[in-house]
């Protein structure tokens, strides 16, 4: 029974038993060689094993049974890319996404690969038809977000932010992102009032104090720069960088024996 193969390749392949579940879907294909949805199973257990050409012998031998098998199109363009060939793997999510449009997350994948060839206008595309499938869904706004910013469409990525902060008022990272989105912009006191919202959800995250006290001195305000600063310098003692930046500021503030002192640090690190 090729099924019982199957299902015991897929428990396998959960334990992370990849060899074993191989050996299994192997077994399989010997009592049902033209099942496509058999070679997609040990495609998709060779991808997930390291084996990206393997994965994608066999995902090709599913297409060729089944030339409407999402999974097997999916799986090829994912084997594809993992081993560099963003182009045909382009392709291969496009044929996916033809077959099922309104899967949100063939438009996300077909996005990011993309956008790892820089063809942002497009993945952008593809991003926002995710985002009209799954409105609520922030994860797809803020990949939408970040491709919009790297596109040098501040405003769009300041407002796909600010909706995923209205979706999600506790996503630190959101705040984070759209605080680094206002200093596109120079909307230095937009900035941060972001960094010290994400700060509320993350009072003990030194970078947030390090991006909140560079942005203070952007502002004019020294001493409350120097504070963060320094914040960011007791949460992590050990990065040269954060020493750096408040000798810095201390050095900007004229205190000659605060920034000998981090300088003194940042060169002991």
């Amino acid at each position: 029974n090729a099924d019982a193969h199957v299902n015991l390749a897929n428990a396998l392949a959960g334990s992370r038993d990849f060899n074993a579940a191989i050996a299994e879907l192997h077994t399989a294909l010997e009592l049902a060689p033209r099942d496509a949805e058999v070679h997609v199973a040990l495609a998709a257990a060779l991808l997930q094993s390291g084996d990206a050409k393997g994965a994608g012998a066999e995902y090709r031998r599913a297409i060729e049974l089944d030339t409407s098998n999402v999974d097997a199109h999916s799986g090829l363009a994912a084997a594809l890319t993992q081993s560099g060939d963003f182009a045909d793997g382009i392709l291969e999510y496009r044929a996916a996404t033809r077959l099922r449009p309104s899967d949100p997350d063939l438009h996300i994948n077909l996005a990011n690969a993309m956008r790892a060839i820089d063809d942002l206008i497009h993945a952008i595309g593809e991003y926002r038809i995710a985002v009209q499938l799954r409105p609520e869904q922030t994860d797809y706004r803020f990949t939408l977000a970040l491709a919009l910013r790297e596109a040098g469409d501040y405003g769009g990525a300041i407002d796909e932010f600010r909706r995923v902060i209205r979706l999600r008022p506790d996503n630190a990272v959101a705040h984070t992102e759209l605080a680094a989105s206002y200093l596109s912009t120079a909307n230095h006191p937009a900035a941060v009032s972001e960094y010290r919202e994400a700060l509320r959800l993350r009072p003990e995250d030194p970078a947030l104090h390090e991006a909140l006290g560079l942005v203070l001195r952007k502002t004019g305000d020294l001493p409350e720069s120097i504070r963060e600063l320094r914040k960011a310098v007791d949460l992590s003692r050990d990065e040269a960088g954060y020493h750096r930046n408040l000798g810095e500021a201390l050095q900007a503030s004229g205190d000659v024996a605060g920034f000998v002192q981090e300088y003194r640090e940042e060169v002991r690190l």
